[in-house]
């Protein structure tokens, strides 16, 4: 009896750039947010020297927003458990001497809840 193949799906670590090599913590949480931070800072430079117009009313910060929410999914993380380590990811792009992300897409404020 034959039996499907199975997928397995790991996400990235960056061992290499945690303490004390570099200031990531052996948390996938962490480690999430580093590479949504890798990817998502690839898809802003690529925006700004090559700016691709979406068909219909497709904004960039929903996307953005998915991408930070699909990472943390495939981490096995909660998505507000990643931003507490946006010190760590800043110490490590300083480390490696790259720019931050820009605020609009590090969703570090706290969400606006709505009583009315």
């Amino acid at each position: 009896m034959n039996k499907a193949p199975t997928i397995v799906f790991e996400p990235p670590t960056f061992v290499d750039y945690e303490q004390p090599k570099g200031y990531l913590v052996h948390d996938p949480a962490c480690h999430a947010l580093w590479y949504y931070y890798v990817v998502a800072s690839n898809n802003h430079a690529e925006h700004i020297l090559n700016p691709i117009v979406l068909e219909g009313d497709a904004d960039q910060e929903v996307n953005f927003k998915q991408l930070f929410t699909s990472i943390a999914l495939s981490y096995g993380v909660e998505p507000e458990r990643m931003l507490k380590f946006w010190k760590n990811v800043d110490a490590q792009c300083l480390r490696l001497d790259v720019g931050q992300l820009p605020e609009k897409y590090r969703f570090s404020d706290v969400p606006e809840i709505r009583t009315q």
